[in-house]
């Protein structure tokens, strides 16, 4: 028998389990022994990590889960029933799964469903018996697939597609006899130091397989062995440190020495005196113990050899004692006495003692029993109108006499809530996930954990897509009226938009004339004082200046090189008509970008001013400076004068000068404001009074701060 036959909590085979400290012999309620299983026709036992005990016999499949026995039989009216009754090897792979291996199919359990899944359906062959495929043992390959032992070879398994995707026979030609084939493989154990390894029992000898490589190699020596005079019963094998144990017939054993790469056949003579049959071996320590029927049980090891295991039982046992020997969850030999009673060793030979343990158990959902492991703690999937639960709290693995008090409590919840003999009821429940906690006093210790996690499905009015198309109509209702509000104000915005474009376009018209009266009054003056020749050049540069005007006026923005340009021109036009009584300086700093956009002649009205009101008034060195330096994301333009200031120069403004001022100076502040509004920026100017140490005005800063507009248009 293959190590599956440590058996994990085979003690809990009763419902009338009494867990105390003498041990005390287990017997079957309302079960008679007829109902159990012939103590010959057991040919695996296994535990789940769920806590069920599983039996596999020749007469049908058992599951125990503490509370009642279930047997599963074939059933012609389910689809999920068995094939045969008879069952061959139970295995549990890496995800808690059961697999059982069975004549005609490999099944998987369904724990929820309480029902078997055909996994080699499709691979059945309806054929003479012979060649029926007949699976004796079932291993995990890798992540994707599984290794199954059939009657004639090996068969790899592939989980996704639910294919089989590679066979082996192993041999170069199957012979076969009226029992069996010599590709027949009967055991698949895992090597204890090579995760890598698997070893396989077979009626052509023992192989070495290597999983990563699917690779199969026959060890050297098998051809000395009776293998093939193996049958489907009467063998077992056992995998320790250094041998690999195997059983033929119930009666002959050898040992494979892994490291030597020898075989020993180990003391035929003792084994024959006995007379009694080997049932199966396990490992124990750097050894095997024999399991006999009719006989107790010994102990082998290779550097002590046989001896007999001493131990003491909870009950006396009769001749049909040893049929069945497994180790519970607690360490202890099992037996099932006389096909009547479950005794137990009171020494614990493997591992530590049980850890006490949570569970759920007599689940119920709408007052309706549910089918479920009693210590699985995977999502339980419920239906929209399942929202009442009971179930009661049990603990397994109990080691103490002294009554239990049980707790409860729902997800997030802070305060524990004392149950009734460990009844809970939950009524009302929300759809989603719901997790429940279980916390047990006992002997003076305290358990707790999770006991039980499902899942409600919501109703249509509270899924998720329902929700989302709630909210979207909603949404989708506030987004008309947004558009619609959002609409009018853009319109709103528009034409404010529109009507600041008109009041520019109407500042600039006025901008213009306003300067061109300025420039024809300076002509006057010029041809009045002058000589013909130089109001002729000077008209000339005027034309010059005027054509500069008439090609910008179109224009929303100049570049900065333009706008200098224009104002150099303007400048030089006023210095000849003063007979360059005054100085002229431009400093432009080299940071400065000449691509600069600026509104067109934005900066003439201060130049102009300060020539007018400032210098004009003023006896002596005149001097005028026009600045231009990086600030911020924008320029700063500074214009200097070393004038009158602004009081003086208001004291002495005469006629139309204060018009002058006046009425350009207000355009240009008027523009200014507009240009903000139309391109959300923050222009500035400011106008600073120059002063000596005595408190004498020596002249006028005016200081523009102009930022950056992003991609403007140049033209309306």
């Amino acid at each position: 028998m293959k190590k599956a036959l440590l058996i994990i909590s085979f003690l809990n085979l009763t419902c009338y389990y009494a867990w105390s400290s003498s041990m005390d012999s287990i017997h079957f309620r309302a079960i008679e022994s007829s109902e159990i299983v012939n103590l010959a026709s057991i040919t695996d036992i296994q535990s789940d990590q769920e806590g069920n005990l599983w039996f596999a016999s020749e007469e049908g499949l058992f599951r125990y889960n503490g509370y009642e026995l279930i047997k599963y039989t074939v059933d012609p009216s389910d689809d999920f029933s068995l094939l045969k009754d008879e069952v061959r090897n139970i295995y549990i792979d890496s995800k808690s799964k059961v697999w059982v291996a069975a004549p005609y199919s490999i099944y998987t359990y369904d724990s929820f469903r309480d029902r078997f899944n055909k996994m080699t359906e499709n691979f059945r062959k309806k054929k003479q018996p012979i060649y029926n495929v007949v699976f004796f043992d079932v291993h995990e390959l890798d992540e994707k697939h599984m290794i199954f032992a059939t009657k004639t070879g090996l068969r790899i398994y592939e989980k996704e597609s639910g294919e089989m995707v590679e066979y082996d026979s192993l041999v170069n030609k199957v012979e076969i006899d009226p029992y069996s084939t010599n590709a027949h493989v009967l055991h698949i154990e895992s090597d204890t130091e090579d995760d890598n390894l698997l070893w396989l029992f077979t009626r052509d000898g023992l192989y070495r397989y290597q999983k990563r490589e699917r690779k199969a190699k026959k060890i050297d020596g098998c051809d000395s062995i009776p293998f093939e005079d193996s049958r489907d019963r009467g063998n077992s094998m056992a995998v320790t440190k250094d041998m690999v144990y195997v059983v033929l017939n119930y009666l002959e054993m050898y040992a494979y020495h892994k490291r030597d790469k020898h075989w020993t056949h180990i003391n035929k003579k003792f084994l024959r005196e006995k007379k009694h049959h080997i049932r199966n071996i396990m490992p124990y320590k750097e050894g095997i113990i024999i399991v006999y029927i009719h006989k107790k049980l010994h102990y082998y090891s290779p550097l002590l050899g046989f001896q007999e295991l001493p131990i003491n039982y909870s009950k006396e046992l009769t001749d049909h004692s040893y049929s069945n020997v497994g180790v519970d969850h607690n360490g202890h030999l099992s037996y099932i006495n006389d096909n009547k009673l479950l005794v137990k060793s009171q020494e614990a030979l493997f591992g530590e003692n049980g850890i006490e343990r949570l569970f759920v158990r007599h689940l119920q959902v709408e007052d309706q029993s549910i089918v479920d492991t009693f210590l699985s703690t995977d999502i339980l999937m419920l239906e929209p109108h399942q929202r009442h639960i009971q179930f009661e709290l049990g603990l397994k693995a109990r080691k103490y006499d002294t009554p239990e008090r049980y707790f409860y409590k729902v997800n997030n919840e802070e305060q524990w809530n004392l149950t009734v003999e460990g009844k809970v009821t939950l009524g009302d429940l929300s759809y989603g996930n719901h997790e429940i906690f279980g916390k047990v006093e006992f002997g003076g210790n305290v358990l707790e954990g999770t006991v039980k996690r499902f899942y409600i499905k919501p109703h249509f009015h509270e899924t998720t897509w329902f929700k989302s198309l709630l909210f979207l109509c909603i949404m989708g209702i506030l987004s008309f009226f947004y558009i619609l509000i959002n609409g009018r104000k853009k319109d709103q915005k528009n034409f404010e938009q529109q009507l600041l474009n008109l009041e520019m376009n109407a500042l600039r018209s006025q901008m213009n004339p306003h300067f061109l009266f300025n420039s024809l009054n300076s002509i006057k003056n010029y041809v009045v004082s002058k000589s013909k020749d130089e109001a002729a050049d000077y008209l000339t540069k005027f034309s010059i200046l005027m054509r500069m005007i008439l090609e910008n006026s179109r224009k929303k923005f100049l570049y900065l090189s333009e706008e200098i340009e224009m104002l150099s021109l303007y400048v030089e036009m006023e210095q000849r008509r003063l007979n360059y009584s005054f100085d002229y300086v431009v400093d432009i700093d080299d940071k400065v970008d000449m691509s600069f956009f600026v509104a067109p002649l934005l900066l003439q009205p201060y130049v102009e001013n300060a020539i007018w009101h400032g210098l004009m008034n003023k006896e002596g060195y005149r001097k005028l400076s026009f600045k231009v330096e990086p600030k911020d994301t924008g320029i700063l333009c500074i214009i200097r004068d070393n004038g009158v200031g602004r009081d003086q120069a208001e004291m002495l403004k005469k006629g139309n000068v204060s018009t002058k001022k006046s009425l350009g100076l207000k355009i240009t502040n008027d523009r200014f404001k507009r240009i903000n509004q139309m391109y959300d920026i923050k222009a500035d100017v400011q106008t600073i009074d120059l002063f000596d140490n005595d408190g004498h005005a020596t002249g006028t800063e005016v200081r523009i701060y102009l930022p950056q507009i992003i991609n403007p248009k140049i033209y309306d």
